[in-house]
């Protein structure tokens, strides 16, 4: 049996959306359908504190500058990551909200645990999306350091924080305009 670790899934991602992204592939969005009429939940972890905060105000930026509004009361706090899955899980079933962000940061140790975790956050947030059949963006960074996390929260390496929320906006508008029967594509 071949295993894949989440940094191995989230490079293929990365390389998939360069692929697009050469081809001239146009993203789908419904253009009508996003902005302020859809609520979006962030849950973040704090545990690699410096990083994750980065995360966090990124996207709170990016919605900002969309034209979302994100209350106090639709961030949602956790120890680390592991607890993600467990409250998105929560907020979907709810059904208070159009989109789930999942922000947080997993820096490799000296031991297994890396992986046990970054598996059980990565399949967590997939299951409740598919479970509850709404938008769980995976925001959470697997490193091999800190400065890694920190490359992508602002960095050399982009901010994964306002991607993430850009994807939110975008899957958030996809999915309910699937939901109401209109027609996707641009």
């Amino acid at each position: 049996m071949q295993r894949f670790s989440a940094l191995y899934l989230v490079a293929s991602i990365f390389q998939m959306s360069c692929l697009i992204a050469q081809t001239g592939y146009k993203e789908n969005t419904f253009e009508k359908g996003i902005g302020k009429n859809h609520r979006i939940a962030i849950v973040a972890s704090r545990f690699n504190g410096l990083p994750e905060q980065l995360l966090l105000e990124g996207a709170m930026a990016r919605f900002a500058e969309r034209g979302i509004e994100i209350l106090d009361e639709d961030v949602f706090s956790v120890p680390g990551s592991v607890e993600i899955p467990v409250v998105a899980a929560c907020l979907a079933q709810s059904q208070k909200y159009d989109a789930i962000l999942c922000l947080g940061v997993i820096i490799r140790g000296a031991t297994d645990h890396y992986d046990y975790v970054c598996n059980h956050v990565t399949h967590g947030c997939q299951k409740v999306a598919v479970e509850y059949r709404i938008p769980v963006v995976f925001g959470v960074l697997t490193t091999n350091n800190e400065q890694q996390a920190l490359d992508r929260c602002g960095g050399t390496h982009g901010h994964m924080g306002i991607y993430s929320a850009d994807v939110a906006i975008e899957m958030a508008g996809l999915i309910s305009g699937l939901s109401k029967g209109e027609e996707y594509g641009q």
